[in-house]
């Protein structure tokens, strides 16, 4: 069986399945990732916490450091960047070891 219907191929269907699940927005791609926003939504979230904190850095609560505004993105809220991996290496040792790789000083196995 090649065909799923009049001209759905099994492979036509992966292709299509596929898309719906990468497509911010989608019903799959949802329920895949617990992320119901848009894309447009978050852009429109993350320039709304954007200007909301650049208003208060200007404001008195900003220039006390105090009352700063909570963001309403997801993506903020979701904490710092992307780490990978894990060490117990000092910051600043992790910054030798990768200045030494680029510059091509590394010797041996470190």
């Amino acid at each position: 069986m090649t065909q799923l219907g009049r001209g759905l191929s099994w492979r036509r269907l992966h292709i299509l399945v596929e898309a719906l699940a990468v497509t911010p927005g989608t019903l799959l791609h949802r329920r895949l990732t617990g992320d119901d926003w848009t894309l447009d939504q978050h852009l429109l979230a993350i320039i709304a916490d954007k200007l909301a904190a650049a208003n208060w850095q200007r404001s008195k609560d900003g220039q006390k450091g105090s009352r700063r505004p909570k963001p309403i993105s997801p993506l903020a809220k979701r904490g710092g960047g992307l780490k990978y991996g894990k060490t117990d290496r000092d910051p600043d040792e992790v910054k030798a070891v990768l200045t030494r790789y680029r510059t091509g000083q590394m010797a041996g196995g470190e």
